[in-house]
């Protein structure tokens, strides 16, 4: 039988953003590629559910830092927070900073990639064990995997999508975006075996 983990909303949580898109200039439509996205696979943006209102102004405006893929200005005024606001809202600007380091990982140079990698996948893991039961945990448990997948690292991808799909069966849109990869990544390997 599967665990199920419930989550509890946040009022301060911010809007769920298309994945980060990994072109420089993301397309102005609505369905864009994600940050790690499974070869020909595109990702249409999910609807947004929270409030955006209910965000502070330095938490808005990093938000829109993100989606309009200013990714080094959005890094930079999460720097630049004050201590309270950060306690306040530290799994949204985990989240924020990992979705804001995975968009300049995709458009760092080859050198730069796996650090930056590396730096996003622990902001997003910081959500997944901090805050296990937050809205957006889901959401940095699948773009984590995709971080993974990006950076050949298949197994721990898999992984990733595996505990989403045990800890968050209800988060339907972000199951079935895992079981999506997980089947493509297993068509993978078996052309890919001789």
């Amino acid at each position: 039988t599967s665990r199920e983990v419930p989550r509890r909303p946040r009022a301060a949580a911010p809007p769920e953003p298309s994945p980060v898109a990994s072109d420089p200039e993301p397309p102005e439509e609505t369905a864009v590629e994600t940050v790690a996205p499974v070869p020909s696979t595109p990702v249409t943006a999910p609807t947004t559910p929270a409030p955006m209102k209910e965000l502070t102004d330095d938490l808005s405006a990093i938000a829109i830092s993100v989606r309009a893929g200013e990714y080094a200005e959005a890094i930079n005024r999460l720097d630049q927070m004050d201590t309270e606001t950060a306690r306040a809202h530290a799994t949204e600007l985990h989240y924020w900073r990992g979705q804001a380091t995975a968009g300049l990982a995709g458009r760092a140079a080859d050198d730069e990639k796996a650090a930056l990698r590396a730096r996003a996948g622990l902001a997003l893991m910081w959500v997944v064990i901090h805050d296990p039961d937050h809205d957006l945990a889901p959401q940095c448990l699948y773009v984590a995997g995709q971080l993974c997948h990006d950076a050949r690292r298949s197994d721990q991808a898999a992984r990733l999508w595996g505990e989403l799909l045990h800890r968050y069966p209800d988060a339907t849109t972000w199951t079935q975006k895992a079981r999506d990869a997980m089947s493509q990544l297993g068509a993978a390997e078996h052309t890919n075996q001789p």
